[in-house]
């Protein structure tokens, strides 16, 4: 299903596994229906299926299917970035283990260094004037917040991992009406487990190499192998964030 999401190409087959996959989490859905709503409970799904005025069914079934990918992918993404930022900066590692309240400032830089979502497809609504670039009505862009997030104009020195830059806004979690939601979950205690994953990680890997790969989008991303203390074999780490600088100029045609 998150494949189908982001089939630039429209292969046939991964659309296939995807609409499956959709119609899977649509049986799913239906499945418990009637238990939330009979029995309300702090659940998405229940105060989906509960909500005044009342939700199309459609309408829940798209929101659970997008919390399945952004709870799958981004978290992962972000936790792995941010162990690469710091495995590469020997001084900021050994800032955070020693001064936990830095954590979500590392995870902040993280995610503007290397954006877990790259880049977001997008049809132009109407035609607007862009940077002097004229973009039409109906056509379709793909709006790369990776490279937003390293805009020299905004941030200083923007291809370095820095935890200790001032704090900035950045993209890395959308705007507007379409914020993620999934940001406020970074608090609860039930989500610190994140911090642990990173602390375990960067305590016991004694370094990091990249391997450039090629993504979906189009653009660049990293592998990292990690070669760890008391682990003979080399094991993979990271293999998943956008390279933004790769995604090359926005244009009309």
């Amino acid at each position: 299903m998150i494949d189908g999401a982001g089939n630039y190409a429209a292969d046939a087959e991964i659309e296939r596994k995807a609409m499956q996959a959709s119609a899977d989490v649509d049986t799913a859905i239906g499945a418990v229906l009637e238990l939330h709503r009979s029995n309300p409970n702090p659940s998405i799904l229940s105060s989906m299926v509960n909500a005044d005025p009342p939700m199309p069914i459609e309408a829940i079934r798209a929101n659970i299917k997008v919390i399945i990918g952004g709870g799958l992918n981004e978290p992962r993404d972000a936790i792995l970035t941010l162990v690469l930022g710091l495995l590469e900066n020997p001084v900021q590692k050994d800032s955070v283990l020693a001064k936990p309240e830095l954590w979500p400032a590392a995870l902040e830089e993280a995610v503007r260094w290397i954006s877990p979502i790259g880049m977001y497809p997008r049809r132009v609504t109407r035609s607007v004037d862009l940077s002097g670039i004229t973009l039409p009505e109906g056509l379709q862009i793909g709006l790369c917040v990776g490279a937003a997030n390293r805009d020299g104009s905004r941030f200083a020195d923007p291809d370095r991992f820095d935890m200790m830059r001032p704090k900035q806004s950045h993209l890395a979690f959308g705007a507007g009406p379409h914020f993620c939601a999934g940001t406020r979950c970074r608090g609860l205690p039930s989500a610190r487990s994140w911090r642990q994953c990173c602390s375990t990680a960067c305590a016991t890997c004694a370094s990091a190499r990249r391997h450039r790969l090629l993504s979906a989008a189009g653009c660049s991303a990293v592998r990292c192998r990690c070669r760890c203390s008391g682990i003979r074999d080399e094991r993979v780490c990271a293999s998943v964030a956008l390279r933004p600088r790769s995604c090359g100029r926005l244009n009309s045609r």
